[in-house]
């Protein structure tokens, strides 16, 4: 896997959340990744929850810095049950586990060798991240004298809000401008979309088959209903 700098990692789709271990060594793919650090860092994965006990390695350079045992039963992780049906035990273990990493281009892999899985919710790269990209989607469908729209901040996913709700950033104020509406004036209203509650309305004004909307930074999600006016 590439980590890019702007701290995407592509074939990102490929990038599987369980780590298989003995139990399945048909389905065992060890991620490794080619990432480049201007200064030192450090590399972390999210460990969720074992099967079976898990055993974890991790490779610099082929060079081993990391080897955890994470064993599964009573008194293991922050919760535990055993499941009759497979005569095994889960742990929940909801850490994060992280090695330094010196500066310079580097081939991370992370290996599983315990007897079953270990489900990792997120891979960290700390310090690797040489450009910053913050996404928003932005939506709109228009008829004749109407449009509805819609703008979503890129961080706000329901996986973010259910696991890293701390760490999404509002989305800064910036120009979304509709095309092909015919020239005039318009009332736009504005909705706060989780409560379902009307925000403001004001009116703007199209021009040259444009018409543009200023929402303000976008925390999670907004809606507006434009119309136009006789």
């Amino acid at each position: 896997f590439e980590v890019r700098p702007d701290g995407t990692v592509a074939p990102a789709d490929e990038l599987l959340a369980l780590l298989h271990g003995g139990g399945h060594r048909d389905l065992v793919r060890p991620p490794t990744f080619e990432v480049t650090y201007p200064a030192d860092g450090t590399f972390g994965l999210h460990v969720e929850k074992v099967s079976h006990g898990g055993h974890l390695k991790v490779f610099v350079d082929d060079v081993p810095v990391l080897d955890r045992e994470l064993p599964c039963g009573e008194g293991h992780g922050v919760s535990w049950r055993y499941i009759e049906q497979w005569k095994l035990w889960e742990s929940v273990y909801n850490e994060t586990v992280t090695v330094p990493v010196k500066a310079g281009r580097r081939r991370i892999r992370v290996e599983n060798h315990g007897r079953d899985w270990v489900a990792v919710s997120r891979y960290l790269f700390s310090g690797c991240r040489a450009t910053e990209i913050h996404a928003v989607n932005c939506y709109a469908l228009a008829a004749e004298r109407t449009a509805i729209v819609w703008i979503q901040n890129g961080d706000s996913t329901w996986v973010n809000h259910a696991r890293h709700a701390g760490e999404i950033r509002p989305f800064p104020a910036a120009a979304y401008t509709l095309t092909a509406m015919p020239d005039g004036e318009y009332e736009v209203t504005w909705w706060e979309t989780w409560q379902g509650a009307e925000l403001r309305r004001e009116r703007v004004t199209a021009a040259g088959g444009l018409l543009t909307l200023r929402p303000g930074a976008v925390a999670t999600d907004t809606a507006a209903v434009v119309r136009r006016l006789e």
